[in-house]
């Protein structure tokens, strides 16, 4: 699909691909440039859950990681 794009839009130069995005937009951001590093030159990834469980410890809203990790918002639990 990607090259498809690329094909179709002469005007973009494949040496300056670059892809960027926040929360699921980073974390979709991670996945392109892994997958695809001979097409991706540079990634930002803003707020990606790239770990989910640093993510409980490093994240602004910490309480999603703890649903997504053990079932319950809960956090203040994990250090009791």
């Amino acid at each position: 699909m990607i090259n498809k794009v690329l094909d179709d839009h002469s005007d973009i130069d494949r040496k300056k691909v670059h892809t960027q995005g926040g929360s699921y937009g980073g974390y979709m951001s991670a996945i392109f440039a892994s997958r695809h590093s001979d097409l991706f030159r540079s990634a930002t990834i803003l707020n990606g859950v790239i770990d989910l469980i640093s993510n409980m410890w490093f994240s602004d809203i910490p309480e999603w990681g703890t649903v997504e990790a053990l079932g319950h918002g809960k956090i203040h639990e994990l250090t009791q």
